[in-house]
Formats: C-alpha cells, structure tokens, sequence
C-alpha cells in the first residue's frame, strides 16, 4: 500500500494509480506519494526498490473527464452484463457515451416494461412511447435469445466500443507513440524528467495514464479490458527518459497494461481487494 510521508491528501485518482504500481511491482518496491503542493512541478510519487534503484511517478488522464463516471458504472467487464430480477430474456442495450450514470437505474426498469409490454426493440417504438416508457434520449434497446444455460441478463454497451476488435496491435501502438508526443501527457513528462534532472538518484520514469473512451482509438478497449486479447508485439520506443508506461481502462481496476521501453509488453492484474480507495 502506498504511503504519504506529507500529510497531504492525493486525488482518489492518484491514490488508486500508486495503489496499482505498489501491489504489481510487489514487496521489492514501496511507493510513496510526493506531490505535497508545496512548490510547483512536484512528481506525484517516488518508487523505491528494495536494490537502492529510485523511480519517479507522474499520474494523467486520457479522454473526456464526463466519460470516467459512465466507464466506472457500464464499461468494466464486471458491470456490463447484469441479470436483472423479473426480466424473462436477453436484452443488449447501446447507449451514447454522454449518458449521465443516474439514468441507468430508470433504463433496467424501461427494459422491463418493455419486455411485458411485448416489444422487442426499441426501434419499433413511436417517439411518444418511448418518452412514455422513460427510455433515455440515444439509448437503442433490443432482445435476444438467451443461450440454454444463460440467465437473463441485460447487456450494456457504451457508443464507439462495439466492433472495434479485431485491430492490429502493432497499429495500436503507433497512435499510442504519438499521444506521448503531445499534451498533456508532454508537460507530465517535463516534470519526470526535470525531477530526475534535479535528483540523480532517480533513475527511472513512470506515466500512469487512465485511459477512458475516447482517450485512444477502440481498440485499445479491448486490449486494457480482456486478458485474452492480444498485446502488440513491437517493442516499444518510449520518449528519451521514460521508462514505463502504465495504460488502466479507467472503467476497472482488475487490469492494467504496461509498456516498457525497449523491453516489450505485461500485461498485469492487480489485487482489487487490496487497492485504495
């Protein structure tokens, strides 16, 4: 578990991410938060490993912040399929990516009502029924046959992230180069590698980057969410300095995806029950 040797509170967002590094890299390293706002350009945390080396870590985001809520309420592996009490059969539910999160509760109770009104697919829905039926604004609903053994579940998939699997790894890397190149994630690099400047001792750079829905391309979905998916085989080339980067689908906790220069992929599944908050 990470600890804070200032007193100061970090985001839950820097909380969570330092949680994740300190539980992957194990009892060989302790992670120690850093950024006490007493001056400008502070690194969010320091690593050091039980072998004297030292590491640097700065946290970021990729994506639009309004997406992070949804993600965390729809997106994980562990929310996107739900078994609904009452519901007789199998429904996939699309929803636009600028749905707010308390409209999920109304969308389950509209698909029940669906159901025992006997339609089923939204589509066939005049716009005065489907007002009338409270079923969100951009929210397609349709049923399914369920599979022998399946239980009744209403599936839910956010706009964008359907289909997209399937793209070349190696592609995928390449958009993900460029991204280091530009802001924000260039200004949290200045700040690793300025500290490493100003602390020799420091030998090693570490980005953090929660990525939501719209922070890289889809198919980076599937390569952050799915353990059977495939990782890229090209090597990566990290911008001079950085060392690894740590790639988190801000929709789950169980899963994260690191890049480490020159060295190739990991992909690592952190222990959920341990992390903060």
């Amino acid at each position: 578990m990470p600890k804070n040797s200032t007193g100061q509170s970090a985001t839950d967002a820097e909380r969570l991410a330092c949680s994740i590094v300190s539980d992957v890299l194990g009892v060989g390293a302790e992670v120690t938060f850093h950024d006490d706002q007493s001056r400008n350009a502070m690194v969010d945390a320091l690593v050091r490993y039980s072998d004297g080396r030292v590491a640097v870590l700065e946290h970021s985001s990729l994506g639009p912040t309004a997406e992070a809520n949804l993600e965390r309420n729809v997106n994980s592996p562990e929310r996107r399929n739900i078994v609904v009490e009452g519901l007789a059969g199998c429904w996939w539910a699309y929803l636009p990516r600028d749905l707010g999160p308390k409209y999920l509760d109304s969308l389950t109770r509209s698909v029940l009502e669906l159901e025992r009104s006997g339609v089923s697919d939204s589509d066939d829905l005049t716009e005065r029924d489907h007002s009338a039926l409270n079923l969100p604004a951009g929210v397609s609903v349709h049923r399914v046959d369920c599979d022998r053994d399946h239980p009744p579940t209403l599936h839910r998939r956010l706009d964008g992230v359907v289909g997209a699997r399937g793209d070349d790894p190696n592609a995928l890397v390449e958009e993900l180069q460029q991204v280091l190149f530009t802001d924000p994630v260039t200004r949290k690099l200045d700040k690793l590698r300025a500290h490493c400047a100003a602390h020799p001792e420091a030998g090693e750079q570490h980005l953090f980057l929660d990525v939501r829905m719209s922070g890289l391309s889809p198919g980076w979905l599937f390569v952050l969410t799915d353990k059977d998916e495939p990782l890229p085989c090209t090597v990566p080339q990290l911008p001079e300095g950085l060392t690894q980067v740590w790639l988190r689908n801000s929709g789950t906790y169980s899963m994260v995806v690191r890049a480490i220069d020159g060295v190739g992929w990991r992909r690592d599944f952190p222990d959920v029950s341990r992390l903060s908050p």
